[in-house]
């Protein structure tokens, strides 16, 4: 694949791996710093791929590598202070601040397959794990997300 053209196509997805960068660190900065990372990665390694649709998938796999290289090494911890204050991904609503307030383990994929698309083969593929893994940790993460959103919505109408 031509550099030039995966550039911008990588440039398009930056969002998208953000997302899932989020799902997995937590933390803004480390998510832009991984999602960067394999930016730079899949320039550098992106002669070798042929299949333009096979961008997609290759660069999240190299995005959730990424960022579990980045909580191997260490999480680096930011004072709350000098966070911002809201990100674009941040205000895309309740419901995705939610899934990400799940563990990693369960919000990923639920992002992966909600938000991105993916099929749960895929996300077996970027994620390395078995398709039976993918599929129980979507029903115990939707199971979770319910239950969040139910003790949410308790919450509001205990205020009212």
């Amino acid at each position: 694949m031509e550099q030039e053209r995966m550039g911008e196509t990588l440039w398009e997805l930056r969002v998208n791996l953000l997302r899932l960068a989020l799902s997995i660190v937590h933390n803004s900065h480390d998510a832009e710093d991984a999602v960067s990372t394999a930016m730079e990665h899949a320039l550098r390694k992106g002669a070798a791929l042929r299949e333009k649709e096979k961008l997609r998938p290759w660069a999240m796999k190299i995005t959730a590598r990424c960022c579990y290289d980045l909580l191997r090494r260490g999480k680096r911890e930011t004072p709350q202070e000098f966070l911002p204050e809201e990100t674009a991904l941040q205000s895309e609503g309740s419901l995705y601040t939610e899934i990400t307030e799940l563990p990693p383990l369960y919000g990923q994929v639920l992002i992966l397959y909600y938000y991105e698309g993916f099929s749960t083969l895929e996300i077996a593929s970027i994620l390395r794990l078995t398709r039976p893994t993918v599929s129980m940790r979507l029903k115990r993460g939707r199971e979770m997300l319910k239950q969040r959103l139910q003790e949410v919505e308790d919450d509001e109408n205990e205020s009212l």
